[in-house]
């Protein structure tokens, strides 16, 4: 009778063992970083994800709160406006955005949820379609960048290395190019990103945007441990050529009182019509 209990006993301790594995295969498989392609340009977006904090780590992450402040300058290198947002992200199961902000006297908000935007204007709702862009778009954006480098694992996303290159200030960054195939969101076939990536620790430090003959050119600063995400807290942009060199600075903006997991009522993110 021992031996017979002792033998169901093993019998349960292995498949305990089997099912633990299969779990931990299943959840591998299922992580995005387990799709970005087994190249050069897929080995150092994993290398960023790890420097940020792993997948894992962001997976829990269901909600951010942050303010966003904005200094805009002049050719001359002159403050010409300076804006402050609140930014609140629902991150998952379904991306839901709104930022507020203030400007001459009048209150606007921003909102994004299942693919619809609405913009508020003093509570009132801007019902133009134009204000409809002027939600969704900004909205996107906004949460494609604060998102890095996670974001580099989406659908859609296509990954080539293009060599080394050195920054200005003498860092030496690791360049992975970003397309997005036609179809691939509002971004497929329009928009062309080179990031950069610290060759020493794999910390995003650059990255070199291209819109059709448009371009512009981002530092990343300032990162800090945050909630167990390693993210770069300050931006410095510039314009740019097709080449990557930099031209007067346009803009900073740092990211400040950062808060993952915060509360965020459902409210927040209703249809004005609602």
């Amino acid at each position: 009778m021992k031996r017979a209990m002792a033998l169901i006993a093993y019998v349960f301790l292995v498949m305990a063992s089997s099912c633990t594995v299969q779990q931990n295969e299943n959840k591998a498989q299922t992580s995005p970083v387990a799709s970005l392609p087994q190249n050069q340009a897929g080995d150092v977006v994993k290398r960023a994800i790890t420097f940020a904090g792993g997948w894992e780590k962001w997976a829990e992450q269901r909600t951010v709160q942050y303010q966003k402040t904005t200094t805009q300058f002049n050719d001359d290198g002159s403050a010409r406006k300076k804006t402050v947002e609140l930014h609140q992200y629902v991150l998952q199961p379904q991306l839901r955005v709104r930022f507020a902000w203030e400007d001459e006297g009048k209150q606007y908000a921003s909102i994004y949820s299942g693919w619809h935007g609405w913009k508020l204007i003093d509570g009132q709702l801007a019902a133009t379609a134009q204000d409809s862009l002027q939600a969704r778009n900004p909205s996107l954006g906004s949460h494609y960048n604060f998102c890095m480098p996670f974001k580099l694992t989406d659908p859609g996303t296509t990954l080539t290395y293009l060599g080394q290159a050195q920054l200005d200030n003498g860092v030496m960054a690791d360049k992975v190019r970003a397309a997005y195939e036609k179809g691939a969101s509002d971004a497929g076939g329009l928009h062309t990103w080179t990031f950069y990536f610290d060759s020493n620790d794999g910390r995003l430090v650059a990255n070199h945007f291209q819109s059709g003959d448009r371009f512009s050119f981002t530092e990343y600063v300032d990162h800090k441990m945050i909630d167990g995400i390693h993210m770069p807290t300050r931006r410095y942009g510039y314009r740019a050529n097709e080449k990557a060199e930099k031209a007067a600075r346009t803009s900073e903006i740092s990211y400040e009182d950062i808060r993952f997991n915060a509360p965020l009522a459902d409210s927040l993110f209703m249809s004005p019509k609602s």
